[in-house]
């Protein structure tokens, strides 16, 4: 009888044991998953699970996998340096205003100077994107930052899809949102780099 209550005993702690190591904190599961080189490929890197860009500055500090809003990082977030990246363009006459674009927001907003992506300033209201625009174009006319930062997010699946970091006066940068899922809604916020203040913006899809 005691031979086979410790038979007993010990399948039971086994199970136990092995239930244990399948608890991981959620945290620790994302951050072993995406702290790789396809993170740098992405724009970014993860230090101590927070999102830094590919220079070591801090553009969002993580709360066990979250932002400060709330949301977890998107399995395809990815973030845009654009300062560096030959795709932004310069405003010109031709391009200033894109002729089948749907303008999300134009106007001139005050910018909190970006801290650690708690700063963000929703511009316009929610919207959607589909196939037919599957583009969001970011626009940064002039004003006091030296830069801004536009943040991405997933309203309906609770992600950050994106960050376009630093995105210098009379430029504009144009980045694909859409993931395939027309009915998903999105919310762009932007914060301020260099210096807090004044900033001429536009947000348009297309």
């Amino acid at each position: 009888m005691i031979k086979k209550l410790s038979v007993s005993y010990r399948v039971v702690l086994t199970a136990l044991l092995a239930m244990a190591l399948l608890v991981v904190p959620l945290t620790a599961v994302y951050a072993q998953g995406t702290n790789s080189s396809d993170t740098m490929a992405r724009g970014y890197q993860l230090i101590n699970g927070d999102v830094y860009d590919l220079h070591g500055n801090l553009l969002i500090k993580m709360h066990d996998g979250r932002t400060p809003d709330g949301y977890t990082l998107d399995p395809n977030f990815t973030v845009y340096d654009a300062s560096t990246d030959a795709n932004t363009q310069v405003l010109t006459a031709d391009n200033t205003v894109s002729p089948d674009s749907i303008v999300i927001y134009s106007g001139t907003k005050n910018l909190n100077l970006n801290v650690d992506g708690n700063q963000g300033v929703q511009l316009g209201s929610d919207f959607t994107v589909s196939s037919s625009q599957p583009n969001v174009r970011f626009t940064y006319s002039s004003g006091v930052p030296s830069g801004v930062n536009f943040a991405v997010d997933n309203v309906t699946r609770g992600t950050t899809a994106g960050w376009v970091s630093n995105l210098q006066p009379g430029h504009s940068k144009s980045i694909l949102v859409y993931n395939g899922s027309p009915s998903d809604t999105y919310r762009v916020k932007a914060s301020a780099q260099g210096s807090a203040g004044t900033a001429t913006v536009e947000v348009e899809k297309l």
